[in-house]
């Protein structure tokens, strides 16, 4: 049913939804050992909005308390897991990224840590970024009462394209290796990660772990039918998963990817396009996701925070086993942008950096660098990204917005929709205009 809020409202008188890459170095951990500069990839950190739904879990996770090492907020949506790290006396918000190998520090930390001791290059979907490793500083990054120590370098990159995207002050990352001797369980139900010291019987089966040749951890998954494949496992990818291209050009010429189009994704390194799919059945483990949207990659496969908060995610890093528990969210549709609007927080503003042709913003007339003020009567400067991009995501909608364009300050109302362009079986295409290789 289509919820109208304003009608006869004027517009004001691209690129399709934005995704960037952080800026992470990916697999140091064997090059590193080898004394090798490394060629590090980046993750695409793509934030997934959509519709609320829940779904009936299978598991009651009770929890013993008493196990419990130290247990800390994070948000329950799916958004970024986002938490508290001491460095040098300081508290920074630090993400928790699984697809990384070590710690990775912001370019403003970067005096803390004295003369670099070896440089790389991370080869990102938009090009080549420099980085450099640093010896660990001699007080241990500590997450509450936990340690971040193990990774032979700490990791400096320029953080500021994930500041911009997220909202959150980011000013690093912790990858798998400080965590390697911990149990770690990321509860989105109720909004908590803790470190535990044994695995509860309610965590739902084991899933083994795999150490992959860029010191990840991958899981085997089922997404061609009979065969299993290996896929990372990345909390630092907010979408739900990628696939390489062969592997995505084969489902879509079986016909197993729908509703496939294009979109610009953002990375340290620059833009370029990727291709999007709804698969049609994806297995982990015992459970099994239908509709659920995969991006085209050069070369990874990953799972990332669009499956795994779907769950009550434990990872038992010394067993090296994955247990995962259903639950709310399980069942949540897949969230597709539905107004061709990209932003991001830009010292405190959120700003308009792209308006998709085609698209309900463009019809509205909306404009790059156009600051978004309100959206649906929340304050757009404070509110999380997150939350601000699942706005634009209810399908059939009208959402009023207040914008700021040249010191005028204007009411529009945005009709929400699905505004790409399929084919004729309304299954397969691409946003009209765009040239997808596929």
């Amino acid at each position: 049913m289509t919820t109208r809020k304003c009608s006869g409202t004027p517009g004001l008188g691209g690129a399709s939804f934005q995704r960037p890459q952080l800026g992470l170095p990916r697999g140091l951990g064997r090059e590193v050992y080898r004394q090798r500069i490394p060629v590090v990839r980046e993750l695409i950190a793509t934030i997934v909005v959509g519709i609320a739904a829940f779904a009936t879990c299978d598991y009651a996770l009770s929890g013993d308390l008493s196990a419990i090492h130290a247990t800390f907020p994070i948000e329950s949506d799916g958004d970024f897991i986002v938490l508290p790290v001491q460095v040098g006396g300081q508290t920074y918000s630090f993400i928790l990224d699984t697809g990384s190998f070590g710690l990775v520090f912001d370019v403003a930390l970067r005096p803390q840590l004295g003369q670099p001791m070896t440089r790389g290059v991370s080869m990102t979907l938009g090009g080549r970024v420099e980085v450099e490793g640093f010896a660990p500083p001699l007080a241990d990054a500590m997450l509450g009462p936990i340690p971040l120590r193990g990774a032979p370098y700490v990791w400096v990159v320029d953080l500021g394209p994930i500041r911009e995207f997220t909202g959150y002050d980011v000013m690093g990352l912790i990858g798998i290796e400080p965590l390697s001797y911990k149990i770690v369980q990321i509860d989105f139900d109720s909004g908590q990660l803790r470190f535990i010291d044994h695995v509860s019987t309610d965590a739902g089966p084991p899933i083994p772990m795999f150490d992959t040749d860029g010191g990840q951890l991958s899981v085997a998954a089922r997404a061609l039918g009979e065969g299993q494949e290996r896929f990372v496992l990345d909390t630092g990818y907010s979408a739900t998963g990628t696939l390489p291209h062969p592997t995505f050009k084969k489902l879509y010429e079986e016909g197993r990817l729908s509703r496939v189009y294009t979109r610009k994704a953002v990375s340290a390194g620059g833009k370029r396009r990727s291709n999007v799919g709804s698969l049609d059945e994806f297995v982990l483990g015992t459970n099994t996701h239908f509709g659920l949207d995969f991006s085209s990659s050069s070369t990874s496969k990953l799972i990332g925070l669009g499956i795994l908060s779907r769950y009550v995610v434990t990872l038992d890093f010394p067993s090296r086993q994955l247990h995962l528990a259903k639950g709310h969210r399980f069942g949540v549709p897949e969230r597709r942008d539905m107004s061709g609007l990209a932003i991001a927080r830009r010292d405190g503003r959120t700003i308009v950096t792209h308006v998709a042709k085609g698209s309900p913003a463009k019809d509205a007339g909306i404009q790059n660098d156009d600051e978004l003020l309100e959206v649906d009567k929340m304050d757009a400067r404070s509110e999380r990204m997150f939350v601000l991009r699942k706005s634009l995501s209810q399908k059939n909608t009208d959402t009023v917005m207040l914008l700021r364009r040249g010191g005028a300050d204007v009411k529009v109302c945005l009709p929400l929709r699905d505004w790409r362009v399929y084919d004729a079986s309304g299954e397969r295409g691409t946003r009209k205009g765009d040239k997808s290789k596929y």
